[in-house]
C-alpha cells in the first residue's frame, strides 16, 4: 500500500460508518428538539456537516484520475451529498 487509500474502501467502509453516524446525529437532534433542548439539537445538527466533510475529503483524495468513470462519478456524488446534507 502506498499510503493512499483506495476509492472503493473509502467509499464503502467509510460511507457506511458515516451514514450510520449521520443517522444517529439526526435522531439525537430530533429527540433533543422534541424534549425542549434546542441548543443541544443545534449542536447535533452542527456536527453532521463536519462529519460528512471528513468522509467527503477522504473520497475526493482517493479518486484516481486513471479510473475511467469512477473517479469523476464519486466526486460528483460527494458534491451532491454535501449539497443535500447542507439543505436538510
Amino acid at each position: 500500500m502506498t499510503g493512499k487509500a483506495r476509492l472503493w474502501s473509502v467509499w464503502w467502509f467509510g460511507g457506511v460508518a458515516i451514514a450510520a453516524a449521520l443517522a444517529v446525529l439526526s435522531i439525537l437532534s430530533d429527540q433533543a428538539w422534541l424534549r425542549g433542548h434546542p441548543q443541544l439539537a443545534v449542536l447535533f445538527e452542527g456536527a453532521r456537516l463536519p462529519a460528512y466533510w471528513a468522509w467527503a475529503i477522504g473520497v475526493y483524495r482517493a479518486c484516481d484520475t486513471t479510473l475511467s468513470v469512477w473517479g469523476p462519478l464519486a466526486r460528483a456524488g460527494v458534491v451532491a451529498g454535501a449539497v443535500l446534507t447542507a439543505l436538510t
